[in-house]
């Protein structure tokens, strides 16, 4: 009964968390966008899409590249496999200007 009673406040503690941190995704004002090993876009939060002007439809499981004009995406996975290999907290564009496709509806 102990025990049962733990893993209940167990759960619960983690449901809490699990709703803020979707609080914390989906109302932030910066995009943010995640993407599995694959650079598949996997989740993306309503900043993103206001931003590019996709629905999330549009974009749920397609390679992030497709956020990233033509010029830029032939390097693109190379630095995305770099980090999946070492993952950190790195300045993405440090020292470059960064640039992204957006839909034009």
């Amino acid at each position: 009964m102990f025990i049962t009673l733990q893993i209940k406040k167990l759960y619960s503690s983690i449901e809490k968390e699990k709703t803020y941190l979707n609080a914390l995704f989906e109302f932030a004002t910066e995009g943010v966008i995640l993407t599995n090993k694959n650079g598949e876009i996997v989740l993306i939060n309503p900043a993103s899409l206001k931003l590019f002007g996709y629905e999330e439809a549009d974009v749920l499981g397609k390679k992030i590249e497709i956020l990233i004009p033509k010029r830029f995406t032939h390097n693109h996975h190379k630095y995305r496999d770099q980090f999946y290999d070492k993952p950190g907290n790195r300045s993405m564009g440090h020292g470059r200007d960064l640039y992204a496709k957006k839909e034009i509806r």
